[in-house]
């Protein structure tokens, strides 16, 4: 495993190995399709598949998974169980902000894509930024702006492929099929701006931000989305606006404050999840 930034990841192909030997000595036969990536507060969908017989894989026992060091992030794979036939739950991740380079915190999903995973659904905790947003709604990620050099994703001698592939990285099949979903949370649409962290954004950052067109804002999602899609992946983003930004309430930020709204939305937001998963495996068979 990488327990500490800066260590040589292992090749995923000797990883998804050992994931697959894990799985596959606990009883979970069906090769995941869909991976979902759950952000700060929102891993109860992994817990409640575990109460459900579900399969929890450390990231520890996995060779080259960084550690996530972050408050409630678990650092586990979550499988199997009667209704995560076919996905996998990363209930946790890893940040660039812990210190980790955008390679190895995007290395789950590489071994997601060697695992057979073409369908990557990748959650957060945000700040809202629109004024229409408010704590405890939802957000699906049309675009995104991103302030972290992310340029070393690019993988050598890839460049031309890349460029000349369409841009978007948001799958416009898997929006259209999140739109139609029905839950009593209030689900936006927008534009997702990434900065590095881990301190929250200044209120005149926030100002530039509004300007730039951003909707919501975090430290995470956007490398791991561009890797998906570089990997082939259909893409979904999906925030949970748990908090004001700064400068748009008056009180202090916090992590507490973003627990503490993911976990009052937690049930429709696993609700929805579930539905959302749902779908794409129907539209997957359409």
């Amino acid at each position: 495993m990488l327990t500490s930034p800066g260590d040589t990841p292992y090749p995923v192909i000797q990883a998804a190995n050992t994931l697959r030997r894990a799985w596959t000595a606990a009883g979970v036969q069906t090769a995941p399709h869909t991976a979902v990536i759950l952000g700060s507060g929102l891993s109860r969908i992994a817990d409640d598949a575990l109460l459900s017989g579900a399969v929890a894989v450390p990231y520890a026992s996995i060779p080259g998974m960084p550690v996530t060091r972050v408050k409630g992030h678990h650092g586990r794979f979550v499988a199997g169980g009667g209704q995560l036939i076919g996905a996998v739950l990363l209930q946790g991740r890893s940040h660039i902000y812990e210190g980790w380079s955008a390679i190895e915190a995007t290395y789950s999903v590489r071994l997601l894509a060697e695992l057979g995973v073409r369908t990557l659904i990748i959650t957060n905790a945000a700040g809202g930024i629109s004024p229409i947003m408010r704590p405890g709604d939802l957000m699906t990620i049309t675009d995104h702006l991103s302030f972290v050099d992310i340029s070393v994703l690019q993988q050598k001698n890839s460049a031309s492929a890349w460029f000349n592939r369409e841009p978007r990285v948001w799958s416009q099949r898997l929006l259209s099929t999140a739109e139609r979903l029905t839950t009593p949370l209030r689900v936006h649409s927008g534009c997702y701006a990434m900065m590095s962290g881990p301190n929250y954004e200044t209120p005149a950052e926030i100002r530039m931000l509004r300007t730039c067109g951003a909707d919501a804002v975090g430290m995470s999602t956007v490398p791991e989305g561009i890797v998906g899609r570089q990997l082939g992946m259909d893409v979904l983003g999906i925030s949970c606006i748990t908090n004001a930004a700064a400068g748009l309430s008056d009180g202090p930020l916090s992590h507490q404050e973003v627990s503490e709204t993911a976990f009052r939305v937690e049930k429709e937001f696993v609700d929805w999840l579930h539905k959302l998963l749902a779908a794409v495996v129907d539209t997957a068979r359409d």
